[in-house]
């Protein structure tokens, strides 16, 4: 979401191993050439070649007595020309195909991933979150047909886009609680977006390995890029870089420049499963990755090496998330812990226990998880970082599981997606 690159350490304690990298040590954002795999070859400039193979001898004409013998006339009729049924009906075999050829590409990714795409449109939600950590529900609104697998606020806090199962990229007005735009993207569907490095752009990656790079200005994709071997499961953007993260077991380092996505990647690191998670923090130093099997890898970007492998969880990593201070890191997984780890010591300093948490998000002091049951909860993180504990109560708006969870810059919005509502709560965080 597996290479050797990762060593594992019972307690985190474990000594670092060498990423696969591409750039010398000393300069981890120089121009390099680029990766076969990850870059794409200039074909227009290439010159055209047509191959012509040499005429076979003609065949002796057959004599009048052969033809009559065989029944064979001197002129062979013409081919018949296609009516337009039949045009019509070749198209919509070739289109069945297609869509028959996508169903079986999703139903392999749904069994990998246990994510199942269903029809039910996904509904979007407003919710008010008041001193004492209990929500009241304040607008809604449809967003995407099925599941909604990732959200993030536009640099202005006015804008929420949002990807779905349904491969597109939607745009919400906040003010006006209505739909601003809405881009077709891929074929498959988007699994994660962030906010851009330009004002008013969103990258956003998905099961057809891609990173696309959306400007709201010009409401339409300005660049797109093949960042993986196989589905992108997540990415994180700071200033302009780039973390991607895919279950091909690699994350991968780029770097954003003149609107697009540089086609030589920075660095790569080869984990030992299926990533499932990214964030890279603010001063771009470091970066964590979250795999399926539960361990948590931080990553030295300059470096460019693992400088270690903890494993604190025993299932799937379903969301991680730094606080305000980037040596701690909050994880969720599959089996229903959140756990805060002290990543410069790599040791484990609270946990709790929910049900099956699908997402989180957090401010340093107070948690939001989503979870697999559709509720929603708040803990907060005593001062001294050494105890979580509840402090909300479980709001039940979601049929089905929040998928995901975002936050605005202000902590006064909280918006969560699932797979068959969105929802947005107005809350405060309280004392």
């Amino acid at each position: 979401g597996g290479g050797g690159g990762a060593s594992e350490g019972g307690g985190g304690d474990g000594e670092s191993s060498t990423a696969s990298s591409i750039l010398p040590f000393s300069s981890p954002f120089s121009s390099v050439p680029s990766s076969p795999s990850s870059s794409f070859s200039s074909l227009s400039s290439l010159p055209s070649f047509s191959f012509s193979s040499p005429s076979p001898p003609p065949s002796p004409a057959p004599s009048p007595a052969s033809e009559r013998r065989h029944g064979q006339d001197k002129r062979a009729p013409p081919s018949p020309t296609p009516s337009p049924s039949s045009q019509r009906r070749q198209e919509k075999r070739e289109k069945t195909e297609q869509r028959e050829n996508k169903k079986e590409k999703e139903k392999e990714i749904e069994e990998k991933t246990g994510l199942v795409s269903e029809p039910p449109m996904a509904q979007f939600f407003m919710w008010e979150y008041t001193k004492q950590y209990s929500f009241s529900h304040v607008w809604g609104d449809k967003f995407h047909k099925g599941a909604v697998h990732d959200m993030c606020l536009a640099s202005d806090s006015d804008y929420i886009f949002s990807v779905g199962n349904d491969g597109k990229l939607k745009v919400h007005c906040l003010s006006t609680q209505k739909l601003h735009r809405s881009a077709n993207i891929s074929e498959m569907p988007l699994s994660c977006c962030s906010v851009g490095p330009r004002k008013n752009s969103c990258l956003t990656g998905g099961w057809d390995n891609n990173v696309y790079f959306y400007s709201m200005d010009t409401g339409r994709v300005v660049d797109r890029i093949c960042v993986h071997e196989d589905a992108v499961s997540s990415l994180s953007v700071s200033n302009d870089l780039l973390v991607t993260a895919s279950w091909d077991s690699t994350v991968r380092v780029w770097k954003c420049a003149n609107g697009g996505i540089d086609r030589n990647y920075v660095c790569y690191f080869e984990l030992d499963d299926e990533v499932q998670r990214v964030v890279c923090a603010k001063d771009q130093r470091t970066a964590v990755a979250g795999s399926k099997d539960g361990s948590l890898s931080l990553l030295d970007l300059r470096a460019q090496k693992i400088v270690r492998t903890m494993q604190y969880q025993t299932d799937k990593i379903t969301a991680i998330q730094m606080g305000p201070d980037p040596n701690y890191i909050f994880s969720s997984a599959k089996d229903g812990h959140v756990r805060l780890v002290d990543l410069r010591k790599g040791e484990l300093c609270s946990s709790l226990h929910s049900s099956s948490v699908n997402c989180l998000k957090t401010d340093g002091q107070s948690i939001l998880v989503g979870l697999q049951n559709g509720n929603l909860q708040g803990f907060r993180v005593t001062d001294d970082l050494t105890q979580i504990v509840e402090a909300t109560l479980e709001p039940k708006k979601h049929n089905e599981g929040i998928r995901c969870l975002e936050v605005s810059e202000e902590g006064d919005m909280v918006f969560s997606g699932g797979q068959d509502f969105v929802h947005v709560w107005r809350y405060c965080k309280g004392t």
